[in-house]
Parts: structure tokens; sequence; C-alpha cells
């Protein structure tokens, strides 16, 4: 049989079913080839997931891939610091992003917003007096919520440097290192003084619009959490915007 045969016959049976099993997967592959080896069927999975037909939302679990990635749009300042970091330092650790990023998931509309660099510790207050001899004036190392609020929130486009956290789930954009929206939401949590105009309603809003709009992988998002010692909390926060075969899945 055909890979486009197999597709077509792969929607035809999970199309009505939100979420779906690895068993169920074997169970479907089984019915077109009985002697199916497990190298095999791996090897359909991973096709599955290449071909951005399914994805995960946690380990073995899986649904028909009909919402897009989160692919941001990377600004000239972001290139700018990104190229002056790697030349400089060339650091193991590091990723930026910018809070317009998430406009689209909030009520209320950012008329500015912040670049947000996390790198290695060390080299925080180096960078810090790089960026402002290049010519960037607004920046923060590690702002409390007091310099937030008062400073930082009235800003045109100020940049916040803070440590960067190891095995941070991240992704390549036109050959930028950013979060990944995993990794947004849950920050967007755990890092409330600097992130203190997207919570209680606000981040409501942002995590259910996230789930319905964009591809997540929820295994990626509660290990992230689970690293920041927040899973509890953010599966609770989780479970008030989630439908209820996503609930059932992942109490």
């Amino acid at each position: 049989m055909k890979d486009d045969e197999y597709y077509n016959k792969f929607y035809s049976y999970f199309s009505s079913r939100r979420v779906f099993k690895r068993k169920d997967l074997l169970e479907f592959f089984h019915k077109l080839e009985p002697g199916l080896k497990e190298s095999t069927f791996s090897w359909r999975i991973f096709d599955l997931k290449k071909r951005n037909i399914i994805s995960d939302l946690k380990t073995g679990v899986y649904t028909l891939n009909s919402k897009k990635p989160f692919v941001p749009q990377i600004s000239p300042d972001i290139i700018s610091i990104n190229k002056l970091i790697t030349q400089l330092y060339d650091p193991q650790f590091y990723m930026t992003w910018d809070t317009i990023w998430i406009n689209d998931l909030t009520e209320l509309q950012a008329t500015s917003s912040q670049i947000i660099l996390e790198i290695e510790k060390g080299l925080m207050t180096s960078v810090f007096f790089t960026l402002r001899d290049q010519g960037f004036r607004e920046m923060f190392i590690k702002p409390d919520n007091s310099m937030t609020e008062r400073y930082i929130s009235e800003g045109e486009h100020p940049i916040i440097i803070k440590p960067f956290i190891s095995r941070s789930p991240a992704q390549i954009v036109e050959n930028i290192k950013a979060p990944s929206l995993e990794k947004i939401l849950v920050d967007l949590y755990c890092d409330d003084e600097i992130y203190f105009a997207f919570q209680g309603h606000q981040l409501e809003v942002i995590y259910r619009n996230a789930v319905s709009r964009y591809s997540l992988n929820f295994s990626t998002l509660f290990t992230y959490a689970k690293r920041r010692s927040r899973e509890d909390e953010i599966k609770t926060l989780l479970m008030n915007v989630l439908d209820t075969d996503l609930k059932e899945i992942l109490k």
C-alpha cells in the first residue's frame, strides 16, 4: 500500500477522535499490516509527526494536527541582539523572545512590549554593558515587581535580562534560538514579577487561547513546569481551560 493510501485511511479512521493513544495507532496499523514489526510501527509514528499529521499531547497520547505551530516573527532588535551575543560571547545557553509574540493570545492588545533575554548567569552583567555600548538604553537585570511596574511597563521596548534555565524547551526560528510556546506559558506563570501584566484573569485567557489555537506538547510543558516546581499549579490552571476530552487524558 502506498503512503498516500495509508494516510487517507488514517484520516478517515481518526477524524472523529479528538485524542488517541499509541495502542489505538497500533490497532489501526495492524489492520492494514497484520505482520507489522515494532520497528516499522515506530517509524510510522515518526513519519506521521514529521508530516505534521499528528502531534504529541503527552507521552503515548496524540491528536490530529489541525492546529498551527507557534512560529513567532523575529524583530530586527532581536536579530541585532543575537548577532552581538553570539559574536562576542558564543554562549552555550541563551535565548531571546518578545512579549509581543503573545499579543494574539491576550484580551487587551499591548501597544508596547519587552524583549526577554535569557543567558548564563555569569554573563548577565557583561552582556548588559555590551548592549548599552551598542546603543540599547532601556535594560534591566532580573527586575523585581516594583521595578517592572514603575519603569519597565512605561518603556517603549525595554530589554529584560534574566538567568537562563537549563533544559528549557526551545525552537530555532530564522536562526534565532527562541523559547517554545510551552516554555513561555510556564514562565508567564512562574515569573509573575516580570510578567505582572499577564497575571490573574489575563493569564487564564492566554492559556485558553494557546490551547485552542496552537499545537502544544503537554509532556514538554509539564516536564518544564516540574523543573520550575510549578507542575501541580499549572495543571490546575489548565484544567480550568481545557475541554472534557483533554482533561481526562491529562489527569
